[in-house]
């Protein structure tokens, strides 16, 4: 697991996501979908930004320590608070979704698809944490 972790296309796919988080909630040039409406349209930026601010610097640090810029003392806590700003993220669009969203059945369905699978995600991520 530790060569794909230290590799160079784990690096690209967080700079990647760190473009696109800028992008989405600084820039605000692509909102895609309703799905990511729901996170930029119905959260205070009080809140959001220091969150995504969060979530990249911890992103920018673990590419930095896999390039050899910075030394990796702290390269395990970052990759917890990558994960928690996600899981922490999700919820908050989960909420967003139940509240502001549409009625219908289908988009009841999909909310509830992604409020298990965010619960599976931090079942399998305690199962890691305490095998690890």
């Amino acid at each position: 697991m530790s060569y794909l972790v230290n590799s160079v296309f784990y690096d690209l796919v967080y700079l990647v996501i760190c473009i696109l988080l800028i992008r989405v909630y600084f820039i605000q040039k692509i909102i895609c979908s309703e799905k990511e409406q729901y996170f930029v349209l119905h959260v205070s930026p009080f809140l959001y930004i220091p969150l995504v601010c969060i979530h990249i610097i911890a992103m920018l640090y673990i590419i930095g320590v896999n390039r050899g810029f910075f030394f990796g003392e702290y390269t395990k806590e970052a990759n917890i608070i990558v994960i928690m700003a996600v899981l922490i993220e999700f919820i908050i669009v989960a909420y967003n979704r139940i509240k502001y969203g549409p009625k219908d059945r289908k988009f009841k369905n999909d909310t509830e698809n992604g409020i298990i699978s965010i619960v599976l995600i931090i079942v399998i991520l305690a199962v890691m944490y305490f095998i690890d």
